[in-house]
């Protein structure tokens, strides 16, 4: 196993955990705050990380194609050590989630400008984007029902 290739998976399995935790923390903020320009903030942040779930899930992807019998990545025993299953099916429903919350955060976001509230979606819609992502990339029983 290449160390360069494994470290490479490693800190992509990482950024492949790190953003529906970040999308989490960040429904936290949104319901915690009532300011309008952090809420503005809130929206603008939620489309960069729907956009970073579909690169990292790409870039995964790509590196399970390149698994093979000359050039191992290590990609799915990484994965079970974290948790998570970076197999073909997880990775198309990780990039359908992120492409269909980026899609329906940018509509909203024009959509419910002005509507009162618009301040309660946004963190039910994060939050129940959060449990579906958990639900495609956890390769654990427990998690599973959690989420």
């Amino acid at each position: 196993m290449n160390p360069i290739a494994t470290v490479v998976a490693e800190l992509a399995l990482l950024g492949w955990l790190l953003v529906p935790l970040s999308l989490l923390l960040l429904a936290a903020y949104a319901s915690w705050t009532s300011n309008p320009r952090k809420l503005a903030h809130c929206w603008t942040t939620a489309k960069s990380l729907f956009v970073a779930l579909m690169a990292i899930t790409g870039f995964i992807g790509l590196m399970l194609l390149a698994d093979g019998p000359g050039f191992t990545t290590g990609l799915p025993e990484i994965g079970a050590q974290f948790g998570l299953s970076p197999s073909g099916l997880s990775l198309w429903m990780s990039m359908l989630v992120g492409f269909i919350g980026w899609v329906i955060i940018r509509y909203a976001d024009d959509y419910l400008r002005g509507d009162s509230g618009r301040e309660r979606f946004f963190p039910w819609f994060l939050i129940t984007l959060v449990s579906v992502l958990v639900l495609v990339l956890t390769n654990h029983l427990l998690i599973l029902v959690g989420a």
